[in-house]
């Protein structure tokens, strides 16, 4: 397991998105969003989302996800039902 020091990098750091969620899509169907603010809390602002997302894997079947975007509230899943204001979701950058 990398320490906090080796989880830090320029190209996504946490602390620019700590509103936001990681929509992490795992090919077996399962989909979680986990707040980025909780990652701060383990691994502190500065740790690099992208070598973050490199390590995850599925708690469903263990693989690693085929997809992890960033979305602006986890909500996004009732999108069309009720005409709300979809949610943003973002590639990481």
């Amino acid at each position: 397991m990398r320490s906090r020091g080796e989880l830090m990098g320029q190209a996504a750091p946490a602390r620019d998105h700590l509103g936001w969620w990681l929509m992490i899509r795992c090919g077996c169907g399962y989909l979680v969003d986990y707040p980025v603010r909780l990652l701060i809390d383990h691994y502190g602002p500065e740790a690099d989302l992208h070598l973050i997302s490199a390590r995850l894997r599925c708690l469903n079947c263990k693989e690693r996800p085929v997809s992890v975007e960033l979305v602006d509230r986890p909500d996004r899943r009732g999108e069309g039902h009720g005409g709300g204001t979809p949610a943003t979701i973002k590639p990481l950058p």
